[in-house]
């Protein structure tokens, strides 16, 4: 019980993440399995760190999360090689024919693509999950099993 509730909790934590859905023209889809398939993993990592950064800037994450500004810097750099290269060498050519048949918004959702992706890696890790259940220890599991046997 405890696991099927840990898996839903999951599922809904990363389809929550995720639920916008990306309704890209042939050329946005190009560049953005472009990005995806060009990223090292070594760059995802970088990625999901550098989004972990950014989201810790929220007001409700402030008091829980204290990074320095070197550190967000050094993120902020790093995406910005990481972009550089995919725009400028591995995805060159995907990029101009997505922005100009399709526009600005190519751009947007072909690295909303490479977030899912990344955020899917990031929510399958087993210690992320792990840590995802871990209030289910606090729970009254009995109050749940009863009201499922209802």
């Amino acid at each position: 019980m405890i696991k099927v509730i840990k898996f839903i909790v999951c599922t809904f934590l990363l389809v929550s993440a995720t639920n916008k859905a990306v309704n890209a023209g042939p050329y946005t889809d190009t560049f953005g399995k472009c990005i995806v398939k060009s990223t090292t993993q070594i760059e995802k990592d970088e990625l999901i760190q550098w989004m972990f950064i950014a989201i810790s800037n929220h007001q409700i994450l402030k008091s829980v999360v204290d990074l320095s500004e070197g550190v967000k810097t050094t993120a902020d750099k790093q995406t910005a090689k990481i972009v550089m290269r995919l725009f400028t060498v591995a995805c060159r050519t995907e990029l101009k024919e997505a922005v100009k048949f399709e526009g600005q918004k190519a751009v947007r959702d072909a690295f909303e693509l490479l977030g899912k992706v990344s955020m899917g890696a990031l929510m399958t890790d087993q210690n992320v999950t792990k840590a995802l259940g871990r209030y289910v220890k606090f729970m009254e599991m009995e109050k749940i099993k009863s009201l499922l046997a209802e």
